[in-house]
């Protein structure tokens, strides 16, 4: 039965529907998430700015938010949102472009997700976390 709905029906996957492959920067970003999912020094606030940073990202791994939508999106204070990322960025979880707001009527910050973590992060952890 499927869990979504209450229909009884098995669907079958062909081999032809093989999971897209994922580059570099994305199997970084899967590992860094794992990473920080696990890291108890980091609370869980800001682990959900991470979260919708990483579901806000473009091909190149660079989610371009401003802080207005990103506090919006999670109903939190823009300031509390503001400290989350500090927190993401100095803890090397994510690297922050600030962008002057006088370039243009809107700022929005780039924020990097693709960044190789403080302490080597990637396969070594995960495999630890197993």
């Amino acid at each position: 039965m499927c869990r979504n709905c209450s229909h009884s029906e098995t669907i079958k996957i062909s081999e032809q529907t093989a999971p897209p492959r994922i580059g570099a920067s994305e199997r970084m970003i899967e590992s860094n998430f794992r990473h920080l999912m696990l890291d108890a020094k980091i609370p869980p606030g800001a682990k959900a700015v991470y979260g919708y940073l990483a579901v806000q990202l473009n091909c190149g791994g660079i989610a371009r938010v401003g802080l207005r939508e990103l506090s919006a999106g999670l109903g939190l204070n823009k300031r509390t949102v503001s400290g989350y990322v500090k927190i993401l960025e100095t803890a090397g979880y994510v690297r922050v472009r600030r962008r002057d707001a006088r370039l243009g009527i809107w700022s929005v910050n780039e924020y990097n997700l693709a960044v190789v973590l403080p302490c080597g992060g990637g396969d070594r952890h995960d495999e630890a976390a197993a």
